[in-house]
């Protein structure tokens, strides 16, 4: 199963380009079965429509959109695609108080049970976000695939906790786009992830302030933790 994490930046590009096409083709060019996609403007009656269904019909994809805050003459929030049928879609609260409201999609997509985030600038919003999202993992049924903008520029925190609850993260540097320094962009998984990577084409260095991540998962390999009273990221494999 192939996996696309994106943040588009509302639909625009470093040359100030509003390019709902050019988005959609980069989309369409990674291959991915399941896409999360942050800073999406949902906008019907507005000048930026309403890019989550856009996207989606575009791709021949399902979707579901949960707003963060309200927008202009609509809302800005994040969004999951999927070939496959999205079922029990919902949002999960990440507002901390003080900072921009933010918030997390949570659906089951094929029996996986996938979340797609957007995270805050400052560490200890990002810490107490990570904190509330791991609660809702161990609330969930396995398996689990967690995707995002975690706006975490190195290891930290937010890694250790996702790595030690799902499995490590290819290290893929999507932002910024033009000199890719950072690793913002991560996907996690109750199964082995390969093939990370960004991709860096002519367009996708302008479409957005961020590169596309991406990874391969290995569904059939599921990891299963023998207790969960062993706190450790090592698991066995449930073939």
């Amino acid at each position: 199963m192939l996996l696309a994490t994106y943040n588009i930046q509302r639909g625009r590009g470093l040359d100030l380009a509003r390019d709902l096409d050019r988005t959609v083709l980069l989309l369409a060019s990674t291959g991915a079965d399941v896409i999360g996609l942050q800073e999406v403007v949902e906008e019907p009656l507005g000048r930026r429509g309403d890019q989550p269904r856009l996207i989606a019909e575009a791709l021949g994809m399902q979707y579901t959109f949960q707003p963060a805050r309200p927008l202009d003459r609509g809302h800005y929030g994040v969004a999951l695609l999927a070939r496959a049928p999205i079922t029990s879609p919902r949002a999960v609260n990440l507002a901390v108080s003080g900072r921009e409201p933010r918030v997390a999609v949570e659906a089951v997509v094929d029996g996986w049970k996938v979340f797609v985030c957007h995270f805050g600038l400052r560490s200890a919003e990002r810490s107490e976000q990570v904190s509330r999202l791991r609660a809702e993992l161990r609330r969930s049924h396995r398996p689990r695939v967690v995707m995002g903008d975690f706006n975490e520029p190195h290891h930290g925190p937010v890694a250790r906790t996702l790595e030690a609850e799902l499995g490590p993260s290819p290290q893929v540097s999507s932002h910024p786009a033009l000199a890719p320094l950072f690793s913002l962009d991560r996907i996690y998984a109750d199964a082995p992830l390969g093939g990370g990577r960004a991709l860096r084409s002519g367009r996708a260095r302008f479409a957005s302030d961020h590169l596309p991540g991406m990874a391969a998962m290995d569904r059939a390999r599921v990891y299963f933790p023998p207790s969960r009273s062993l706190a450790s990221s090592r698991f066995a494999y449930q073939r």
